[in-house]
């Protein structure tokens, strides 16, 4: 039997936009909104997360 060992670095960084359904809200609202923050997350820098108010 033959065994290797791998020496692996992983580098990960996650950007979050996030927001909550309104009263009246269609789906595309929502998307919409939550995209707008997930790029506002993302002009930020890495591993940031963007709520809506």
């Amino acid at each position: 039997m033959q065994t290797s060992t791998y020496s692996i670095s992983i580098s990960i960084s996650i950007s979050i936009g996030l927001t909550c359904a309104r009263p009246g809200d269609r789906l595309q609202q929502l998307l919409r909104r939550a995209d707008t923050h997930l790029y506002g997350a993302k002009t930020q820098g890495h591993n940031r997360i963007r709520l809506d108010s």
